[in-house]
């Protein structure tokens, strides 16, 4: 049983239940008066006091790897005992066999330092939960935690997220994914903003993922988080979007510390922030030059941007990123122009796979840039020089009358269908009256001649374009002229 689902107090038909091999354990508890409907199975109040006995159970199997704990949408109205938290974490550390835990919409009060006693525990997410104040002090180390998540609609208070946050990059922490989309009804003081800054700027953290995405930051803060992000070595992923409070000097302030010629990023994503203007894309793309041999993915969507915004982009798009993987951008002002811009920096992109397009207004003028830089097919030099790895281009909610045209389609179909090198041949097959056996073979000149019936046969197998051999054979003069000048000789 990979997967077993708890909708009451393990009585003894699930205690028999968790006697097998699980991998994933879901504990879904709900108000019954919440929702307004009797469930046979539900959690009542009276059960969430021997919410203990789950813990026994855990303590049991060895097999668990992951457990998932739910409340509904009951969040404000119910609560676990302190007595049975303690009992099911002393459980799931006698386990000794999970490594994921996931809490939704639970109160977990003063029992978050629990979670640094669970052996080889490593990914820890918090959704709409409620982390108050700790009781206890001690500086605890959870050796094998690596990514802790505090998500959305999260009511953590600086006494609670802190000692969570201290306790999770004390020296030798293994920690390398933090991700704090902490909702709008709270946030984190300027104190809570300094541990931030003093846990990125250490050199005895590994953090390597941040999203601080809709949390409440705003200038004050941003100096904190500069002041990390100057002196960070370890940071690969950064994403900030919807984050309102952030005006255009926090901004550049930003923009300013990822310079930082020791920061490895390889990934951005700020999408709609409603600050991001014209002269903040500015000092966006000095950051993606500053990046440009480690930079995997971009992501730019804001609604302020405007045309010439773009057109600042896309001459930084012109810089060669040999790393740089997927791409995401746009707005309702993304038109033609943008993307005959963008277009001519693909021939430079060798490792991108996708190109996402939002809202933007895109016509046929735009596309036809975007098949000459698939495939241009004015020589078979050009054909060569073409990008054979983008393998998606995506439109979302384009004014465009038609997403991504067929030709776009079948190009990107071929990019698919093989390795760079075949890719070339199948373009210079379709696309190309120049076909020669030189275009399609790299080897000498004498294996070339030998090759010559079977390269033939393979392109009147060609379900492509029928007219491949037509080409191939005009385009070899001596398999033309050799029998004429027999006749003569004879």
């Amino acid at each position: 049983m990979t997967e077993c689902r708890l909708l009451s107090p393990p009585g003894k038909e699930q205690i028999k239940r968790l006697d097998v091999e699980i991998e994933t354990l879901v504990i879904d508890y709900y108000d019954q008066h919440f929702h307004g409907e009797e469930y046979e199975n539900d959690w009542t109040r009276d059960d969430l006091k021997s919410f203990g006995s789950v813990g026994h159970c855990i303590a049991k199997n060895k097999s668990i790897k992951e457990i998932r704990i739910n409340s509904g949408d009951d969040l404000w109205l119910t609560r676990i005992p302190d007595r049975e938290w303690e009992a099911f974490f002393r459980g799931v550390s006698q386990s000794g066999s999970i490594k994921r835990i996931f809490f939704d919409g639970c109160c977990l009060d003063g029992h978050i330092l629990k979670l640094f006693d669970i052996p080889n525990l490593e990914t820890v997410e918090f959704n709409r939960c409620i982390i108050t104040s700790q009781t206890e002090s001690a500086v605890r180390r959870a050796p094998c935690l690596r990514e802790l998540a505090l998500d959305s609609y999260l009511n953590v208070t600086d006494a609670g997220s802190m000692v969570l946050l201290k306790n999770s990059f004390v020296e030798s922490s293994s920690l390398e994914i933090l991700d704090l989309e902490i909702s709008r009804v709270s946030q984190m003081t300027e104190e809570g903003w300094e541990v931030m800054s003093d846990i990125l700027s250490s050199r005895a953290t590994f953090i390597n993922t941040l999203c601080l995405s809709g949390s409440q930051i705003d200038d004050k803060s941003v100096d904190e988080l500069t002041r990390g992000l100057t002196y960070n070595t370890t940071l690969e992923v950064l994403e900030l979007s919807c984050l309102p409070l952030i005006t255009e000097a926090g901004w550049l302030s930003i923009f300013s510390s990822l310079e930082n010629s020791n920061l490895p990023l390889n990934s951005i994503s700020i999408k709609k922030c409603d600050r991001i203007n014209d002269v903040l894309v500015s000092s966006f793309c000095k950051v993606c030059i500053a990046k440009n041999e480690t930079i995997e993915g971009v992501e730019l969507e804001c609604e302020y941007i405007t045309a010439a915004g773009w057109a600042t982009l896309s001459v930084a798009f012109l810089t060669p990123m040999p790393n740089l993987k997927r791409l995401w951008m746009g707005n309702t002002n993304f038109d033609d122009d943008a993307l005959v811009a963008f277009a001519r920096g693909l021939y430079n992109k060798p490792s991108l796979k996708g190109m996402h397009l939002v809202r933007a207004n895109i016509s046929m003028a735009g596309w036809e840039e975007i098949s000459n830089a698939l495939c241009n097919t004015c020589s078979l030099d050009a054909i060569r020089e073409s990008n054979h790895t983008l393998l998606e281009i995506e439109v979302y909610h384009s004014y465009c009358s038609r997403y991504c045209p067929p030709n776009i389609k079948k190009l990107l179909e071929i990019n698919r269908s093989g390795t760079p090198l075949d890719v070339t041949r199948t373009k210079i097959i379709n696309y190309s009256d120049k076909i020669t056996t030189e275009s399609l073979v790299d080897d000498h000149q004498t294996m070339q001649m030998k090759l010559v019936p079977s390269l033939i046969s393979w392109l009147g197998k060609d379900g492509y374009n029928h007219n491949a051999v037509y080409h191939f054979v005009r385009n070899q003069s001596y398999l033309l002229a050799g029998p004429c000048n027999n006749t003569s000789d004879s």
